[in-house]
């Protein structure tokens, strides 16, 4: 990945919110439900495949880096990460 690259995925990033807020007036109501799903997940022990974020230590090229990926969550939290 080049530094052009790099610029124009933090662009992206950094505008992602404004199509949703143009369409329904604010960002919030996702969060709150995917919180909502996580503690319930996590409560009841239902071990559930959720996109959370995790520090990822086990790969080489990106260790220490904090990544967004598909996690099996349970009642202790992240318990593994679902391979892309």
């Amino acid at each position: 990945m080049n530094e052009a690259d790099r610029i124009q995925i933090d662009e992206q990033v950094r505008r992602a919110a404004y199509p949703i807020i143009a369409g329904k007036g604010a960002t919030y109501y996702s969060i709150g439900s995917d919180v909502a799903r996580m503690v319930d997940a996590i409560l009841h022990e239902q071990r559930a495949i959720l996109t959370i974020c995790s520090r990822m230590d086990g790969l080489p090229d990106f260790f220490g880096v904090t990544m967004s990926l598909p996690h099996l969550v349970g009642g202790n939290g992240a318990l593994a990460t679902i391979p892309l």
